[in-house]
């Protein structure tokens, strides 16, 4: 079979040990090389290098994340924020397995299709067509998790503001808190997002909870708390995993 494709010019079809070595050859120079791509070097058909990647060398399709970029300052704001962590995990000044972490995430209602994964075979083009509301319906969700187990999650229906973020805190969250043998005992976190860091929002956490509290602006203007790095999504567990896994 390798003599015909040799004299004919096909490619190879045989996952031989030198096609298996060259495959990760190609790959450890080129990790991101298509399949079309690959084949060529290899001298080989598509199926049988897919094949190599898969069975042979174990690998795995992985898609690359979009996230936003960071600045200097940025970088700095997170340094400074695990610095102060740590200095104060070391002196048992906060534990870790008492803090609220919370976060909302925001799903759309009318529900998304992808055209680039979407085909409709046939002998003639049907003009198939999806319909999209200029402005589609969402809901937020709100949760919080610790140590402690999961607050929420909680239904906003409309878009997130400040009034019905301390609404939130206020009915739900902080009595919830207040049950599990006292609302001192715990810190409370919270990101970034403008409607969270109003005056009346602040006012409302400090009461509850006073200095123990992590969040972008709430030591500046409460004079004490910890202040949450901006575009850090990857700090806090409702991000990447709760409500990512919800997403998911």
């Amino acid at each position: 079979l390798d003599d015909n494709a040799a004299k004919t010019g096909r490619p190879v079809t045989v996952r031989t040990d030198t096609g298996i070595a060259r495959v990760s050859e190609i790959v450890a120079e080129c990790p991101n090389i298509s399949i079309r791509r690959g084949a060529q070097e290899a001298g080989m058909s598509h199926t049988t290098f897919r094949k190599i990647l898969r069975k042979d060398l174990g690998l795995f399709p992985y898609k690359i994340q979009i996230t936003q970029p960071l600045s200097e300052r940025n970088y700095a704001d997170r340094l400074s924020f695990a610095t102060a962590m740590a200095e104060m995990i070391d002196l048992k000044r906060i534990n870790v397995g008492a803090i609220w972490f919370s976060d909302e995430a925001h799903f759309w209602l009318h529900g998304y299709v992808n055209k680039q994964n979407m085909r409709h075979w046939g002998s003639e083009n049907p003009h198939v067509t999806e319909i999209k509301p200029l402005h589609p319906k969402r809901t937020s969700v709100w949760c919080a998790i610790s140590a402690r187990g999961i607050i929420g999650p909680y239904f906003i229906h409309e878009n997130v503001n400040a009034v019905n973020y301390r609404a939130l805190l206020e009915e739900r969250f902080f009595p919830r808190i207040a049950e599990m043998n006292g609302i001192s005992k715990y810190w409370f976190m919270q990101d970034g997002a403008r409607p969270h860091r109003t005056r009346d929002v602040f006012s409302s956490i400090q009461a509850n909870f006073g200095d123990r509290v992590i969040g972008l602006g709430y030591a500046n203007q409460e004079r004490g708390g910890i202040d949450w790095p901006p575009y850090s999504p990857d700090l806090n567990p409702c991000d990447f995993f709760s409500l990512g896994l919800s997403k998911g």
